[in-house]
């Protein structure tokens, strides 16, 4: 990208990603772009850091104009930022990637990345260093209903940090969404809304999940979506709120 082209590489990416997820797009410094007949049709916006002494090159953004999309563009534009990172001498590369864009973490797992969480990262690059690479990428705060995922230049090491089964990740689930009751328990007392709320995120979500996989050709999954704890804690701190972890 050059300098002049960061203001139509924000415009692009903002319409690509919509109102919301747009906001969070801001002017970038450092991406590839991908040009058909002089205009920007595609980038892979990304950055650099040091976390606990490693270089970690962090995916932030990989989108394609609507217009283009359906044509592998994202793929090739995906494959050559990654690419990218690794000539550029880092030793981990971390994105985050909506849970339902599965066309994107596809694109992803196959050039080495594996969904992951805090526990397996902070082994690889310490506790201070995940913190510090969490609030880069906001996953900890604003990334709600967004996945974390991980790639190592040892591929070799690709397994240690892959995430656990489905049993294991209603377990978590369930944990998580108790320990996000516990405000509102707390402040109003009412244990009722609490067994009813919980009832609801295990039936409605999981139970629910697993019965209308039955109906597919699908084999059936679950998985933890732990991004945006920040904001889960804020909201359920509310007296009359509940907003439970988003799980899939």
């Amino acid at each position: 990208m050059n300098n002049n082209e960061a203001i139509e590489l924000k415009r692009l990416a903002r319409k690509s990603f919509g109102l919301i997820e747009g906001l969070f797009v801001t002017k970038p410094k450092t991406a590839l772009v991908a040009i058909i007949d002089e205009q920007i049709i595609g980038g892979f916006i990304y950055k650099l850091e040091i976390c606990n002494g490693k270089k970690i090159g962090i995916a932030s953004f990989l989108f394609t104009d609507p217009a283009f999309q359906g044509q592998v563009i994202g793929k090739q534009i995906c494959d050559k930022g990654i690419q990218h990172l690794w000539e550029f001498g880092c030793e981990y590369l971390v994105t985050l990637v909506r849970d339902d864009n599965v066309a994107s973490w596809r694109v992803f797992e196959k050039n080495g990345f594996v969904l992951t969480n805090l526990q397996k990262v902070v082994s690889f690059i310490g506790l201070f260093g995940a913190i510090k690479l969490f609030i880069k990428s906001s996953y900890g705060h604003f990334a709600i209903g967004y996945n974390f995922y991980f790639a190592s230049s040892e591929e070799q090491s690709a397994s240690s940090y892959r995430k656990e089964g489905p049993i294991v990740q209603i377990m978590l689930y369930v944990l998580l969404n108790i320990l996000f009751f516990l405000p509102f328990v707390i402040i109003t007392q009412n244990i009722f809304s609490v067994l009813v709320s919980s009832a609801f995120v295990f039936l409605g979500i999981v139970f629910a999940g697993y019965i209308g996989t039955l109906f597919s050709k699908r084999k059936w999954s679950f998985r933890l979506t732990g991004g945006g704890a920040f904001l889960y804690f804020i909201i359920n701190i509310f007296p009359s709120l509940f907003f439970p972890v988003i799980g899939n």
